[in-house]
């Protein structure tokens, strides 16, 4: 199940899919950044407007910039975290 753009909070912690691979992320901020696009060899220019997610890998620390809501697969809660480190233990 994928997320939809009104439907990430931030500070919540969502499963996401990363490089092929399922990770932990916690949303920091969400942003609005407006991109400019020339088209028909510099005739028009376009102004796009697009949402990007600022995130911290959970499992490196690392900054992620993550530019579609449908990477979000789900809310991981508090104690799902724990049963998985008890499970690998």
């Amino acid at each position: 199940m994928a997320f939809a753009k009104g439907e990430i909070e931030v500070g919540t912690v969502y499963r996401v899919r990363l490089h092929g691979k399922f990770t932990d992320v916690k949303v920091d901020s969400i942003d609005e950044v407006v991109a400019r696009r020339v088209v028909n060899f510099g005739m028009t220019v376009k102004m796009t407007h697009r949402t990007v997610y600022n995130c911290t890998n959970q499992t490196t620390g690392r900054q992620v910039v993550i530019k579609s809501a449908a990477k979000f697969r789900r809310i991981v809660s508090p104690t799902t975290i724990a049963q998985e480190i008890a499970s690998d233990a």
